[in-house]
């Protein structure tokens, strides 16, 4: 088990974690690219990009240190003990590697996509990619259904509705729907 700290870095809207090179519990040797890992230790899990540092000033080998936003999300206080895992694919990636090459999906699958999204699952360039990949090709009539009746999608672990359309994305409050 690591101890986690928060170090206060934004990130505008990506998890990320980070890890001393010299890390006590974890082998970091062989982490050389953008590798996303599962946080486990608060109510629900995490996933945040993995980050490494040298500096044992700004996370020591045996803690786990989160931005802002991975630290609200986990909602634990610095100290509390944590571990990590290797996170797995996101369900839905398949599904957005068929968008991305054109095919209609069904609304079982924006779905999927929807809740992968909302469990932080992808990071922004991926979301973007899905979107530019809804908006880029001619919708069939059941494209446009299987779509429309996934658009506005209700998360209750972020309080958030997000609305996809075509191209367009935003999220909204639960507070003012």
């Amino acid at each position: 088990m690591l101890t986690l700290k928060h170090l206060p870095i934004s990130s505008f809207n990506e998890n990320l974690a980070y890890i001393n090179r010299d890390c006590s519990v974890y082998k970091i040797d062989d982490i050389n690219s953008l590798v996303k890992i599962e946080v486990h230790g608060g109510l629900k899990t995490i996933y945040a990009f993995l980050q490494v540092v040298n500096d044992p000033k700004l996370v020591k080998p045996n803690e786990l240190a989160l931005n802002n936003e991975a630290f609200k999300q986990i909602n634990l206080p610095e100290g509390a003990k944590v571990s990590v895992s290797l996170s797995s694919l996101p369900p839905s990636l398949n599904s957005i590697k068929r968008k991305v090459a054109g095919n209609i999906l069904s609304s079982g699958e924006y779905s999927a996509i929807i809740n992968d999204i909302t469990a932080r699952r992808y990071s922004n360039m991926d979301i973007a990619s899905f979107l530019v990949a809804s908006g880029s090709f001619q919708k069939s009539g059941l494209a446009t259904i299987s779509s429309t009746s996934e658009s506005l999608f209700f998360s209750e672990s972020t309080s958030t509705a997000l609305f996809i359309w075509a191209i367009s994305s935003f999220a909204v409050s639960r507070r003012i729907l």
